[in-house]
């Protein structure tokens, strides 16, 4: 789930992707791959004067296990703190004290955790024994002393919100650390909020904010993941190699090696070649003729990931005043043809949605909110609104009698292209004249981050916990993972409110008030909880799992091993 970001860039989600793809570089496979210790071992011979001279031949370890990706994107930079590319290799690079896997948050280098009868004072047991991967320990006073960092500096990092909760944060030993919070909070939001990555302090501990986030070195790639960053090429290749620690073990699959195409179909050959083991993300239009390779297991894939129109909601923003009107924004929505865009866009490979959060992520997906795709009653609404075609042009006019046209941003990718002409059917079909244009990563978080835009079509992945959709939306998020400015103190209260209720059932109710109120407001216009299809060789891998979304996603691929 990604990008090049600016200094400050915005962190959505994470993955935040954009819908699909952008293209990137021709691919260049590595000309020299990373030396494996151990894997070369001569003859070794020994002269005793006046003795027989035996010869001891060791014997050669085996062939290490590579696991060949090819993906649509690459690495980028190695600093994790600005660059959001190829979102999942950098899950496996670096771990936190918890992590997403998929479809819940489960601990990571956290042992045991336990929380005081208050609720805000929290006690969490580390493993022991876990280093980074540059020898130095992975211990309390590492946590704490990287968690005051990013909460203390706002340095835009993923899994940043919820740390201004924490009041304090502090080692007790070697393994224990105590966290107290401003308010009382329960697991679930306790667990997320020390979700964020653990940076090593022999790499970054000399380093200003400003320093950190300028920083461009391969040693901004160390983490304590179960897999080292050992070469990176952006826009070719990225060569990854196991490493051990007390959370996986030794992982089955020696060396990762994921080579960036520019060509989706390049990309799909390569897998039926037999030159790649695994891709990520296959165009949809591949699907039937690599489910009929009885050599490749094709996994449709259900996800957290979610497409949806943003519309500028910053109170300083570009967009025209017109586009405030929660008329407007209604009518848009039902201009749009969710399903057309599913069966167009994506062959099918998604269901139209209206909630911030999927059904994929289960009792907190709010179904009762409901909207009919019906573009006459959307031109009833404008007109009853004050919003008419004064001179027969085919275009509304606003309040001040200007004519109602506004931007719309998608990436050049094809499927994002073919998800702009249906909302531009919409838009016309309703009286409003859109602007299209295409822009490449840069620009788009050029655009995003100066709320110089009216609408842009992007997709979010979101983490399996109410706390990270509904989290986007809060006042103190501008900047950071809110992207359209919205700003509304009701909304912050009751996000608060959530956080802090033990009882499920009413934090359900709670999480579903929160979406009514983003589905009445519509800073995001939501289209589609998307499903994704990975593949990759069953005759050379097997027992990837297929519960977290993503076969590249930590937990999923570190169950694979080699067909034997």
């Amino acid at each position: 789930m990604s990008k090049k970001m600016l200094s400050k860039l915005i962190p959505f989600a994470i993955t935040l992707v954009l819908i699909l793809g952008a293209c990137t570089p021709k691919q260049t496979s590595p000309e020299s791959q990373p030396t494996v210790s151990g894997s070369t071992v001569p003859t070794v011979e020994a002269t005793v004067p006046g003795s027989t001279v035996p010869t001891v031949e060791a014997t050669v370890p085996a062939k290490p296990v590579t696991l060949r990706v090819g993906a649509v994107g690459s690495l980028g930079s190695e600093n994790p703190l600005t660059s959001w590319d190829a979102w999942e290799e950098k899950e496996f690079m670096f771990d936190g004290l918890f992590k997403s896997t998929g479809y819940d948050i489960s601990p990571d280098a956290a042992k045991s955790w336990s929380v005081s009868t208050d609720g805000m004072t929290w006690t969490v047991k580390i493993i022991p024994g876990i280093t980074f991967q540059d020898g130095s320990p992975f211990n309390a006073d590492n946590v704490a002393w990287w968690i005051n960092i990013v909460k203390d500096n706002k340095l835009g990092v993923i899994y940043e919100a919820g740390l201004d909760n924490i009041a304090e944060i502090k080692a007790v030993d070697e393994t224990t650390l105590e966290v107290k919070t401003k308010t009382p909070i329960n697991d679930g939001t306790f667990r997320y909020m020390l979700t964020t990555w653990i940076m090593p302090r022999s790499v970054w501990g000399n380093m200003t904010p400003a320093e950190m986030l300028a920083y461009e070195d391969p040693k901004a790639a160390i983490g304590n993941g179960p897999y080292k960053l050992v070469e990176n090429v952006p826009g070719q290749y990225s060569v990854f190699e196991a490493y051990n620690n007390p959370i996986w073990g030794k992982p089955k699959i020696d060396r990762i090696v994921v080579t960036s195409y520019s060509s989706e179909d390049a990309m799909i050959e390569a897998l039926i070649a037999g030159d790649l083991d695994m891709i990520t993300e296959a165009p949809l239009a591949s699907v039937p003729r690599l489910l009929q390779n009885q050599n490749i297991k094709t996994a449709v894939l259900d996800t957290t990931l979610v497409g949806n129109l943003y519309v500028n909601s910053y109170a300083k923003g570009t967009q025209p005043a017109s586009l405030a009107d929660p008329v407007i924004r209604q009518a848009i929505e039902m201009s749009i043809d969710k399903q057309k865009i599913c069966n167009v866009a994506y062959l099918g490979y998604c269901t139209p949605l209206n909630a911030v959060i999927p059904p994929t992520i289960g009792k907190w997906s709010n179904s009762d909110l409901t909207i009919k795709f019906d573009v006459a009653a959307a031109n009833a609404l404008l007109e009853k609104a004050g919003y008419k075609d004064t001179n027969g042009d085919g275009i509304r006019k606003d309040h001040d009698g200007k004519p109602i046209s506004y931007r719309l941003a998608t990436l050049s990718e094809p499927t994002s292209v073919r998800i702009g002409e249906i909302v531009v059917d919409g838009l016309k079909g309703i009286g409003i004249k859109p602007v299209v244009s295409t822009l490449d990563w840069g620009g788009m978080y050029a655009a995003l981050g100066a709320f110089d835009y009216d609408l842009i079509l992007l997709s979010v992945n979101w983490d399996p916990v109410p706390d990270m959709p509904m989290g986007f939306f809060t006042c103190n998020q501008i900047g950071a993972w809110n992207a359209t400015g919205y700003c509304n103190p009701e909304y912050d209260k009751l996000y608060s409110q959530q956080s802090q209720e033990m009882d499920e059932t009413k934090r359900v109710q709670e999480v579903w008030n929160l979406q009514s109120m983003i589905f009445t407001d519509k800073p995001y216009i939501m289209l589609l909880n998307n499903k994704r299809v990975d593949a990759y060789r069953s005759d050379r891998f097997a027992n990837f799992g297929m519960n977290s979304g993503y076969l590249l996603w930590e937990k999923a691929f570190m169950q694979g091993e080699p067909v034997k």
